[in-house]
């Protein structure tokens, strides 16, 4: 790469004999992502070649060159990587419930300097268990915390190279007392019944927050009452999503992503960690009593409102769209952050183009310069979501009237499929609406939805106008709305 910024390499298979570098970075490259590739080196057939270099990736000098590593794997290489590091994808050990967990960070490859500084986003990790600032991953589970947790580990070198990866660990149900040994055991004595509890006590939650934009941090608040004792009681507060609505949620196992074990008193003192959840969707919280020797065991229903959260990209003002002609204007260059892996198909009006990541400037959607390509709307809703509108604009034509990717959609209709396939996972949407709208007017709020349900819009140009010398130009938006065609978890 030569002075190339936020370029992605992935999933790429890469051969050499005797090559000197498999992928360099520099010239000024950087934000690189370079990911899940096979990087071989085979020996030269030169017999004058004596492989004196030999780096399956090469990323400098720093700091004017960067690059993220992930999961790539090397063959034949002297030295694997120079210049950055990566942290091996070894998956982690799972645990059981109850059981003294412990484990080492995987190892790092690259220019690792010691020491190696070690984290993880709080409440991330199972219940019970702690990241030490050297990678040992340690503790014991508590009981009721079953289940897989996904986290991001990032390590840092003493010279301050950075790698994070995304790890998962499953805790399986455990904690049962252990069965005693055979052998001859005395007559027991007659033990008395220990008492069953019948204090029934009463846990409510209240969310932290109504709505917040991905990767902000919220918590639940928990409110007992009726507990007997003068001892706190153990509990188990536990974080299902993502859904399309609240109606769709559900207190289920497969849609749990996060359990966090915590004691509780009466009263109303008490709230969880704080959790960051990057998806956005439709949250809800659920808070479980264990019952001891006093009390019951108490929950509350599932899916009430003051336990929900909605994870979602903030409002914004619906923009102009003007996707009537090739170019833009000034301030409207392409946006460098491009993810070329994005394709959008709609087999009905012949339309196949690759997806690029766009902005907003001066209240206009940005577009990009090929009118063979469109723009997805970074601020709307991802193509993967469960709420809100994904926003895809392009042009009809360029300034000659040569054919842009949206030419043809004139001719959308009501049941057509689109499927928008992006890092390798397929979106698949059903055309449910086609308008028109003069463009002196603002396009509509609801094409620009961050929540609700999820929705794929297209929007270009339609109604040419020519005036006299030839000149042409375009007088209302046509929109085209698809509905999600659900998948099945």
């Amino acid at each position: 790469m030569f002075d190339a910024d936020n370029a992605t390499v992935t999933r790429n298979t890469f051969v050499g004999a005797g090559t000197d570098i498999g992928i360099a970075v520099s010239a000024g490259s950087t934000g690189a992502r370079i990911a899940f590739n096979r990087v071989t080196r085979t020996p030269s057939t030169n017999p004058d070649n004596t492989d004196p270099t030999g780096i399956g990736i090469s990323v400098g000098p720093r700091p004017v060159n960067s690059a993220t590593l992930i999961c790539n794997t090397f063959d034949g290489w002297n030295q694997n990587i120079d210049g950055a590091i990566q942290i091996a994808c070894t998956p982690l050990p799972d645990g059981t419930e109850c059981v003294p967990y412990s484990a080492s960070a995987p190892t790092v490859e690259g220019n690792a300097a010691p020491p190696l500084r070690w984290r993880a986003p709080p409440g991330t990790l199972p219940p019970g268990l702690t990241l030490a600032r050297n990678g040992t991953i340690s503790g014991t589970p508590p009981d009721t915390t079953a289940g897989t947790y996904r986290f991001r580990l990032r390590v840092v070198t003493a010279d301050n190279l950075i790698a994070t990866t995304v790890q998962r660990i499953t805790i399986a149900p455990g904690c049962v007392d252990p069965t005693p040994e055979p052998g001859p055991s005395p007559t027991p004595e007659p033990t008395p019944t220990p008492p069953t509890p019948t204090n029934q006590p009463v846990v409510s939650t209240v969310t932290s927050d109504r709505r917040v934009p991905p990767g902000q941090p919220f918590h639940d608040r928990i409110r007992v009452s009726g507990l007997a004792g003068n001892q706190a009681a153990a509990a188990v507060a536990r974080l299902y999503g993502p859904f399309e609505s609240r109606a769709a949620a559900t207190c289920d196992d497969r849609f749990r992503v996060r359990a966090l074990a915590l004691q509780v008193r009466n009263g109303s003192n008490r709230t969880t960690p704080d959790i960051r959840i990057d998806t956005a969707g439709v949250y809800t919280w659920r808070v479980t009593l264990l019952a001891d020797a006093d009390n019951k065991s108490a929950t509350h229903r599932c899916g009430q409102a003051a336990e929900t959260t909605v994870v979602a990209k903030p409002a914004f003002v619906a923009p102009a769209v003007i996707g009537g002609f090739s170019g833009t204007l000034p301030g409207f260059d392409r946006d460098r952050r491009l993810d070329p892996s994005a394709t959008i198909e709609m087999p009905g009006i012949g339309m196949r183009a690759a997806v690029q990541r766009h902005g907003i400037v001066g209240r206009k959607m940005t577009l990009p310069g090929d009118v063979g390509d469109v723009g997805w709307l970074r601020r709307s809703a991802g193509f993967g979501d469960m709420i809100g509108t994904a926003v895809v604009g392009g042009h009809v034509s360029d300034r000659h009237d040569r054919p842009g990717a949206m030419f043809n959609l004139r001719r959308a209709h009501a049941g057509q499929r689109i499927t928008v396939t992006q890092a390798g996972e397929r979106h698949r949407f059903k055309v449910v609406e086609k308008t028109t709208l003069d463009k002196r007017q603002k396009l509509p709020d609801r094409f620009f939805a961050t929540t609700g349900k999820h929705r794929l819009v297209l929007i270009s140009c339609t109604d040419r106008v020519v005036t006299s010398g030839g000149h042409f130009h375009y007088t209302r938006y046509i929109v085209v709305v698809a509905k999600q065609v659900h998948r099945h978890r």
